[in-house]
Order: C-alpha cells, then sequence, then structure tokens
C-alpha cells in the first residue's frame, strides 16, 4: 500500500468522523426575515419603466419560495379553460430582481396562480404589470394587497401574511394603514397565533363547521377563553354540535360569567391559610380600642356557656375542652377576676 493511499484513507475517515452540520429548519413564510429572501431587487430597465408593462414567456417568470398565503389555492382546471377561452383578464404584477446564482430576470409578485394557469393553458406570452421594488417590506405588502382587496384569502392566510409584515418590520397601526382596515380587524387575525395549537389546526384546515364558513368569527369569541383545555373544549364543542357563532358566544358568555362569579365569591371567602387577626409586633396603641364595660361582661358570660356546654357535651374533646377553659379563663384574668399565672407563680413563690 503507498503512502499516497494511506494518507487518503486518513482523509477520508477524518472525514466522517466530522460531524455534518445540522439543516437549518425551513422557515415559514410567516417568520421569513428579508436577510433569507432569495432575491436582489433592481432597478427596472429603462424601457420598461417609462411604460410599466412587459410581454414575457409566463415559464421565464421566476418565483419565490415566499407567498403572501400560507395554502395557497391550487390552479384549477376551470381556470385553465378560462384562459384557453377568454385569455388573462387581470395581468399579474413582476419586478425586476437578481437570484442568489446570479440570474436576472421578471419576478412575480402578485398573480402566482395566474402565471401557473397561463402557463399550463400553454400561453407564449402574456401581459404583465411591472413595478420597481425597492425592499423586501414593500414587495411583501403588493404581494399580498390584491389578494386582500379581493377577500378571497383564508383566515389562516390572513394571520400568515399580517405575521410576514410585522417579522418585515411593520407595526400593527401601519398595517391598519397600508390596506385601509381597522385595529380590531388586524387583532382579530392576529388573535389566531395565540390560540392554542389544537385550535389553530382547525382555523388552519377549515374543514368543520363553523371554522369553514365562520372562522374570524369563531377565533373572535374562542381568544376570550384563557384556559387552554377550556378553549379546545369550546372549540369542539363548536365542531360537533356545528354551532353558529352567535350559539358559541352565548354558550362562552355564560362560562365567562360564571367564572366571574365563583371569582367574587371567592374572594369574599377568607382564603385557606389566611389570618384574620394581625401579630402583636404588627399592633401599635392607637389600634386598640377599649371595649366598654357592657360588652367585656357579655363576652366572660359567652365564654362561661361555651365552656359549660362543652363539658356537657358527649362530642367535646380533651383538646376542645382545654380551649373553651382558656378563653374563659383568659378573659376572667383580663378583668381581673382571676390571677394570671405569673401572679399565681409570684404570691405562691411569696407564700414559701
Amino acid at each position: 500500500m503507498t503512502t499516497e493511499n494511506t494518507e487518503n484513507k486518513v482523509e477520508k475517515k477524518a472525514k466522517k468522523a466530522e460531524p455534518k452540520p445540522a439543516k437549518e429548519p425551513k422557515a415559514p413564510a410567516a417568520a421569513a426575515p428579508s436577510g433569507q429572501f432569495e432575491y436582489e431587487f433592481l432597478p427596472l430597465p429603462e424601457a420598461v419603466a417609462t411604460v410599466g408593462h412587459i410581454r414575457i414567456d409566463p415559464k421565464k417568470i421566476m418565483v419565490s419560495k415566499f407567498d403572501a398565503r400560507a395554502q395557497p389555492a391550487p390552479v384549477t382546471d376551470d381556470l385553465i379553460a378560462s384562459i384557453k377561452e377568454n385569455g388573462l383578464i387581470q395581468d399579474p404584477l413582476v419586478t425586476y430582481a437578481r437570484s442568489k446564482s446570479g440570474e436576472e430576470g421578471w419576478l412575480i409578485v402578485a398573480g402566482r396562480r395566474r402565471r401557473e394557469a397561463c402557463q399550463k393553458a400553454g400561453l407564449k406570452e402574456i401581459s404583465a404589470k411591472a413595478v420597481e421594488i425597492t425592499s423586501f417590506k414593500q414587495y411583501l405588502i403588493l404581494a399580498g394587497e390584491e389578494n386582500l382587496k379581493r377577500q378571497n384569502m383564508s383566515p389562516w392566510d390572513i394571520y400568515n401574511y399580517f405575521t410576514q409584515l410585522l417579522g418585515a418590520g411593520l407595526k400593527q397601526s401601519e398595517i391598519k394603514e397600508v390596506f385601509h382596515v381597522t385595529d380590531g380587524y388586524v387583532s382579530q387575525y392576529l388573535a389566531i397565533g395565540k390560540l392554542d395549537e389544537r385550535v389553530q389546526k382547525h382555523v388552519r384546515a377549515a374543514a368543520d363547521e363553523p371554522f369553514k364558513s365562520h372562522a374570524a368569527s369563531v377565533v373572535r369569541e374562542l381568544k376570550r377563553v384563557g384556559d387552554p383545555e377550556e378553549q379546545v373544549a369550546f372549540a369542539q364543542k363548536a365542531i360537533d354540535e356545528e354551532l353558529s357563532p352567535a350559539a358559541l358566544k352565548f354558550i362562552i358568555e355564560k362560562w365567562l360569567n360564571k367564572q366571574a362569579q365563583a371569582a367574587e365569591e371567592g374572594e369574599k371567602k377568607p382564603k385557606a391559610g389566611s389570618r384574620a387577626v394581625r401579630l402583636p409586633e404588627e399592633i401599635s396603641t392607637s389600634d386598640i380600642k377599649p371595649l366598654p364595660k357592657g360588652d367585656f361582661a357579655t363576652l366572660i358570660n359567652y365564654a362561661r356557656a361555651k365552656h359549660a356546654k362543652a363539658k356537657a357535651s358527649e362530642k367535646a374533646t380533651p383538646e376542645s375542652l382545654a380551649y373553651a377553659r382558656g378563653v374563659m379563663d383568659g378573659l376572667l384574668q383580663a378583668a381581673g377576676l382571676k390571677e394570671t399565672p405569673a401572679a399565681a407563680a409570684k404570691s405562691s413563690s411569696k407564700e414559701d
């Protein structure tokens, strides 16, 4: 065996021994930071910038792995047949960009489904609107704006799209302004991300009622239930009984009212382990208010009666009897009607 062969074997063994780098998990579209975007935006060619349109083979339009939709709708045979018969009614939106491999060309911004349908319909050239994009944030806004305006995005799509925009640096207030919607609209869809994962699956699948037809309204009601297990239980109940959003709202409000009532009653009751009196070091002279003489006599009489009742009872334990006697003796000593243990011990020592 030659020295060269030996060195090669050693090198191969060393390479095998080296730990393989862990594969980076594929980032979901909702968490796509601009640093992971696989294209660099370029200025539009001068000839295109003036007209704002191009004619291009749909096959030659580049497509990013990031989509405004979390679950892009498939291209249907009906759409392909419609394009074959009537052509493309609404032009897709493209921008000029360079891929990481150095390839320059037109990148789809909005209208992926139309581009694919045109390609499957056999069209060799289509018209597309061209817009210059300078940031990933601008790309995301334009990518989803058209779909959002046409209201053909599912609640799960909207949630993921808004999360993308937040990840790209937009604030919630800016999303509201860009799309001319209310704060409540944005909050309602972002709330999907705060639901229990088991409930999120129902929203994402949109296979069962009421999630299929009224997911946004269902989410609005379920997000009021803070306990995850209760939230899942309400979601399952809504599916099992095919509850309308109004019916789900009714039973959730009923449950919330019971929870509030129980909490209110719990606050009124002393908590377990809590003490009803302060420790001696916590009491100042100003806190002490002498009882009227009549009231003190009532306390002594009450203590005597309790002690007599304890002695007469067959159920009284030695401990309860000793406690009743102690209360009575303490009150008598406080009133000066009986010597305290310390005074009794002192007088006994004098006699000795």
